[in-house]
């Protein structure tokens, strides 16, 4: 993002934020998302413990705060499954209309 789509972004968060009804999906991967990390908007809008996680790799990122203490969790579930991590807690979820290499079609 160049800075002025960083400032338009912010600005349009603050607005969101008035409204005090909105949720944001932010869909990037861990590690062009964590460049952002020391910008304003990521520090006020952006909580560690509380996000979607999409694929392999849960337990080896630390975008995500996940309480994996006596916890199944499936490192390498393939893109079709993932965890919706609420809190820190982790519940693993199978993504609709998501294939992987060898899935059937129906």
């Amino acid at each position: 993002m160049n800075e002025i789509e960083e400032d338009e972004f912010a600005e349009m968060l603050k607005k969101a934020d008035e409204t005090e009804n909105y949720s944001f999906l932010f869909v990037e991967n861990a590690t062009r998302l964590k460049n952002h990390e020391y910008d304003e908007w990521y520090k006020d809008y952006l909580m560690g413990d509380t996000g979607i996680w999409i694929g392999n790799g849960i337990d080896d990122q630390y975008l995500l705060n996940v309480d994996s203490n006596g916890k199944d969790i499936v490192n390498n579930c393939g893109i079709s499954f993932g965890y919706v991590v609420k809190q820190g807690e982790p519940t693993f979820i199978k993504l609709l209309g998501m294939k992987e290499l060898g899935d059937d079609d129906e």
